[in-house]
């Protein structure tokens, strides 16, 4: 099907009668041999259990969907966030929060109603208010690395997020 989109693409261009029209059937044949790249990829990535190249490869399929039109974009964003929650997961269960924190809300911008983007985000936030009790009892550097710890964390305008602002100011 993409195959068939490019070779339509590329004769568009060759019998355009603008450059205008030219370059755009041009730009969009790129995008359509960059998107089936970018899922090949990530289909490899997948089945070789390499999350992080399978994530940039969806990151750079999602940008030539949009190029044209983004009618897979949906089943992209879903696989985003999927592989996402999973490199949440594994940061959450290293205890690097603020890394799984990260992860976990950009999960939730591709995919709001994933439930297990959800669940580790409240975990995430249970884990904040004991560690900033911890960051308040600590001195120094502790004390501060501790609390840019919380502060990544947490969703930011939240109380915990402001507490943790604090600790960094004093």
């Amino acid at each position: 099907k993409l195959a068939d989109a490019r070779t339509w693409l590329d004769r568009a261009a060759r019998e355009a009668q603008s450059d205008d029209l030219r370059r755009q059937a041009k730009a969009r044949s790129r995008a359509i041999d960059t998107l089936a790249t970018a899922l090949d990829q990530a289909e490899a990535a997948e089945k070789a259990n390499q999350r992080g190249a399978a994530i940039a490869a969806l990151e750079r399929a999602l940008g030539a969907d949009r190029v044209l039109g983004g009618a897979l974009r949906g089943r992209i964003q879903q696989d985003l966030a999927r592989h996402l929650v999973y490199e949440a997961l594994r940061d959450f269960v290293s205890r690097r929060y603020g890394e799984a924190a990260r992860q976990t809300r950009r999960a939730l911008s591709y995919d709001p109603g994933l439930t297990q983007a959800r669940d580790l985000a409240r975990k995430i936030e249970a884990q904040a208010g004991p560690l900033l009790q911890r960051a308040r009892s600590a001195q120094g550097e502790e004390r501060r690395r501790l609390a840019e710890q919380v502060r990544q964390m947490v969703e930011p305008g939240s109380a915990l997020a402001r507490d943790a602002e604090a600790l960094l100011k004093e």
